[in-house]
């Protein structure tokens, strides 16, 4: 039979007794946007001059178990959730504004801003389902720059 029928090389995903299953890792992602302007200061070229961007995050979230109770069966984490955290840590904060007015950009590049949203997201997303796997900055939309979990950890 397929993959989610009554295969029985894998009963054991659904408590039979063959044989185990591999490890799997569940994924979500949701992306935001927003505009904002900036300036690299120690930059020699054009970006040391304030221009701005329509930044796009990526926010991946990963797991190894759906919730099995509730509203939010058969999800790993609703997106709406998802939603609320970014807009309020970052999406509504940052939005229309000068990076580098904020004393955690003085040189706001796509790098220390992906850092930064980890720092501020790992804590809220942690919960017995889920933990944040990608926060991925597209300053262009040929440029990025990505902070993940160390694939040892997830």
């Amino acid at each position: 039979m397929g993959i989610l029928g009554n295969d029985p090389g894998h009963s054991s995903l659904w408590g039979g007794h063959g044989p185990k299953i591999r490890a799997m890792k569940i994924s979500v992602c949701k992306t935001f946007e927003f505009d904002a302007a900036h300036f690299l200061p120690h930059y020699n070229g054009n970006c040391r001059n304030l221009h701005g961007h329509r930044y796009k995050i990526e926010i991946e979230i990963s797991g190894t178990r759906l919730q099995t109770e509730g509203p939010q069966r058969g999800m790993l984490l609703d997106f709406a959730d998802l939603g609320v955290v970014v807009k309020d840590k970052i999406v509504n904060v940052y939005d229309h504004s000068l990076l580098n007015d904020f004393k955690e950009f003085e040189n706001p590049t796509a790098e220390t801003m992906a850092l930064h949203f980890w720092e501020l997201l790992e804590a809220s997303i942690l919960s017995g389902f889920a933990s944040l796997q990608r926060v991925q900055v597209w300053e262009t939309p040929q440029c990025w720059a990505k902070v993940e979990a160390d694939a040892n950890e997830v």
